[in-house]
């Protein structure tokens, strides 16, 4: 079967999941395969807009912000029917995605559990039983997600793929320099926990440590971010970047010793990788995700507690005292991406036998979508019904941060 892949962003956001969907798409591309992205909000102003990729199709839904949701939902559907027979991959498009309980054969749906985030197992829980397979990013996602109803069977772990074919360049500075440490993603603050960078550059100078943080990106906590680290600031220890393209990426992974990752949850960070990849050492929190199937304590990198600002300080003070120690976890973390599976080639092979799974489980009978008609009336109230629903089931099981 020739396969045409509609990846669905809103309006290109620093986000793991858009860099994602356009290495997917790429990678794709690079296949022979019909691929492309549909921005179904072009019009949507974002305060942390992605510098869109060059070579990638985009294709965007009518620019009509006053239209009411059904009225944009049956654009979708009606740009889906001209694609068909396509895959369609809803990503974080809550708006739109409903119309997956009511799309005729030809369209398979494919929903991915990007984050360790209730928003993200609340679609799985809604729109899960109309997907033709549900996909984690990660193990632990997976094993979380396999608790919901209905995904029994359809549910597979592909974990992101990016570009690893570079060098790397060795991390043998000396103690002539400040410690170059990077963050790279959206300044946000309930789930990065962007304004724990000043204080920890506050135990820094108490420790008597020299130290840069480097940020790369944007978004709503820029100007707390600001605030709270004005005299770090001032001094040249705490720099704001804003947005990068993804071309001047390597040569910031490259100057930067040390990616800082601070998140009260995540699911499998794209920048994460990337900087691993360069041979950063990662210095993040354990958190429930991917994280810690590719950061494995004192091998090739440093995991510390959310929150535990003491604790980041410590360990990024024990790698700015110890350049051995620093070398040696860049290395472990470069050569456990650059292994293969996490490169990109690796991710569309997985997704491509996805693609053949899904195709023969529909043509042997073996998943049908629920009845159309009660699929409409079951999507008319999702987006109410759900929060009150997962709020309760989330807190329990100790998610911060719950809808």
């Amino acid at each position: 079967m020739n396969w045409r892949v509609i990846s669905c962003l809103t309006s290109g956001r620093i986000s793991g999941v858009d860099i994602f969907a356009f290495h997917l798409t790429e990678g794709l591309l690079r296949r022979g395969i019909d691929a492309r992205i549909l921005m179904t909000h072009p019009d949507k102003v974002e305060i942390d807009r992605l510098p869109l990729p060059q070579g990638v199709p985009i294709d965007t839904l009518p620019k009509e912000w006053r239209s009411k949701r059904r009225y944009r939902r049956r654009a979708l559907r009606e740009y889906l029917k001209s694609q068909a027979p396509c895959i369609y991959i809803p990503n974080y498009d809550y708006d739109h995605s409903p119309i997956s309980a009511s799309l005729p054969p030809d369209i398979y749906t494919i929903g991915i559990v990007h984050s360790d985030d209730p928003m993200h197992y609340d679609h799985v829980f809604q729109l899960g039983r109309f997907w033709d397979a549900v996909v984690a990013v990660s193990q632990k996602i997976a094993d979380t997600t396999s608790a919901l109803p209905r995904v029994e069977g359809r549910l597979h772990t592909i974990p992101y793929g990016i570009p690893c074919s570079h060098e790397v360049s060795p991390r043998n500075h000396g103690l002539d320099k400040p410690l170059q440490i990077l963050y790279v993603g959206r300044l946000e603050q309930t789930q990065k926990r962007v304004l724990d960078m000043p204080r920890i550059l506050d135990r820094l100078k108490e420790k008597g440590i020299p130290a840069v943080v480097t940020l790369v990106g944007d978004g709503p906590a820029r100007s707390a971010l600001e605030e709270a680290g004005r005299d770090h600031i001032s001094a040249g220890n705490l720099r704001l970047l804003g947005t990068k393209p993804n071309d001047e990426m390597p040569a910031l992974y490259q100057a930067a010793d040390v990616f800082l990752l601070t998140s009260a949850f995540e699911g499998l960070p794209v920048s994460l990788l990337e900087a691993m990849s360069y041979g950063c050492v990662p210095v993040v929190t354990h958190v429930r995700s991917g994280v810690s199937e590719v950061v494995h304590d004192g091998k090739t990198g440093c995991l510390v507690n959310v929150g535990d600002i003491d604790g980041i300080a410590d360990r990024l003070a024990e790698l700015e005292k110890n350049p051995i120690l620093r070398q040696s976890l860049s290395k472990g973390a470069a050569e456990f991406i650059k292994q293969g599976e996490h490169s990109v080639d690796r991710m569309v092979d997985r997704y491509l036998d996805l693609f053949h799974h899904i195709t023969r489980e529909r043509a042997a009978g073996a998943f049908e979508r629920p009845d159309p008609y009660f699929a409409e009336l079951f999507v008319r109230n999702w987006q109410c019904r759900i929060r009150r629903n997962m709020r309760r089931l989330m807190t329990r099981a100790g998610y911060p941060n719950s809808p």
